[in-house]
């Protein structure tokens, strides 16, 4: 079925139904938790980091409206979204207050559309939780619900270790700030520290480079549009906006390290992306050679949401022809796609 006829299809009740879900859901997954914000202060709140993650971010202040095609219901699918919902595990009171904070900064359906679901806050504190990684990487911290995620994952398996993150959004980051704060007060002896810095992604690679950290946990949640440039800098195969596909020493990778990618389906507008590519490939018959411009969707279009599409198709077939990088791409809302890095290739 074409992916116009299909979102056609949609029942305007569907996606009634879809919208609803998202308002209200905190109570959904605070429902199995009492939460009395009043009886308790900010600093205690984040002592229960450990218990339970919550959504991520996304760089897009203001949301533009979708195409016709794109999809933002998954229709049939709403009941066993709702079901694995029901039988996840909650949220903790802190990471409950998180959220609430930013629908408050973020309202009129703003914040929903900025964060990603619970579900994929609890994947990373899972995938936390079995990594344990000592260093770890975030591009784009927006509200915090992230990092606090892959912090309380860490916790949870009883590990250590230090979590830098950037973001240029004042407005998250007047939410995210005291958060850590109150959260790294909270750790005793900093088992987990967060260090969160106002700056773009580009700086922030640069900053961890110049003090030569290397890490085994990423996630990337920031301009779409940088997703492959990011991830190449991170392996040494682009450095200062330079290629050098042929040096691993400034890598920032370690050996077995784990990176998280949010977005990677981009409103289901990848599949048009890559019908795009094909044909372009077709007309040029281009080279098996890993490379950008083998994907070269047009960019000469005027929608905002289909060149991030474009984006997102160049790096998902970027990493799948990669020696070095292995990858499986979740359909948890826009897309999460979970990479592990092996510098002697697989």
């Amino acid at each position: 079925m074409k992916l116009g006829q299909y979102q056609r299809e949609l029942s305007v009740k569907e996606r009634e139904r879809k919208k609803e879900r998202e308002r209200h859901a905190v109570d959904k997954w605070g429902t199995r938790k009492t939460i009395n914000n009043s009886s308790s202060s900010s600093s205690d709140s984040y002592k229960n980091i450990a218990r339970a993650p919550v959504c991520t971010k996304a760089d897009v202040a203001t949301p533009l409206p979708l195409p016709s095609h794109a999809m933002e219901s998954q229709g049939p699918f709403d009941a066993l979204s709702d079901y694995a919902d029901r039988y996840s595990s909650p949220l903790a009171p802190s990471l409950l207050k998180l959220y609430q904070d930013t629908l408050v900064a973020y309202p009129n359906g703003i914040a929903e559309r900025l964060c990603s679901s619970p579900a994929q806050g609890q994947l990373l504190s899972l995938l936390a939780r079995l990594k344990q990684p000592k260093q770890v990487l975030e591009l784009g911290t927006f509200t915090g619900f992230s990092a606090m995620s892959i912090a309380s994952g860490i916790l949870q398996g009883q590990g250590q270790g230090k979590i830098y993150t950037c973001e240029k959004d004042e407005v998250a980051l007047s939410i995210a700030r005291p958060a850590f704060k109150s959260f790294n007060e909270s750790i005793s002896e900093a088992k987990v520290t967060i260090e969160c810095h106002a700056i773009n992604a580009d700086s922030m690679i640069s900053l961890m480079r110049s003090k030569g950290v290397v890490f085994d946990f990423v996630f990337i949640d920031c301009d779409k549009k940088g997703y492959l440039k990011y991830i190449q800098e991170l392996m040494g195969e682009r450095v200062g906006g330079v290629s050098d596909c042929n040096s691993n020493s400034t890598s920032l990778l370690a050996d077995g390290a784990v990176v998280v990618i949010d977005n990677t389906l981009w409103k289901g507008l990848v599949l048009e992306a890559e019908s795009s590519s094909n044909r372009s490939i077709s007309r040029r018959n281009s080279s098996s050679n890993i490379s950008s411009s083998n994907v070269s969707c047009s960019r000469t279009s005027s929608n905002r949401y289909m060149a991030i599409a474009n984006s997102m198709h160049e790096l998902n077939y970027y990493i799948n022809h990669h020696p070095s990088l292995s990858q499986l791409i979740l359909p948890i809302r826009d897309g999460l796609s979970v990479i592990q890095y092996n510098k002697k290739g697989n």
